[in-house]
């Protein structure tokens, strides 16, 4: 959806409301976070549950661990980039 120009332009204009950048900054941020975005939607989802496997010390024992997302994120994010941070973040945990 950020891709569609309508919508790029009301994330540019929300973002220069609220933090003391040009059009060309805020427009940015929009156009790098649906970039991101479109990646990680595609591409890079897989790596949401990773998992791990180590050898132990004796014949038969070995340390797994798994990393999948739990429950509600909530971060705070710094007042320059109001979407880029939280946006990358929140699809990351």
């Amino acid at each position: 959806a950020l891709m569609q120009p309508d919508i790029q332009e009301f994330f540019t204009h929300s973002i220069m409301k609220c933090v003391p950048k040009s059009y060309a900054q805020a427009e940015g941020e929009v156009k790098v976070t649906a970039a991101f975005l479109n990646n990680f939607g595609g591409d890079n989802v897989r790596f949401l549950a990773r998992s791990f496997g180590n050898p132990g010390d004796h014949l038969g024992q070995q340390s797994n661990g798994y990393r999948w997302p739990f429950g509600p994120v909530a971060i705070i994010a710094p007042f320059n980039f109001p979407l880029e941070i939280p946006g990358e973040y929140n699809c990351c945990r």
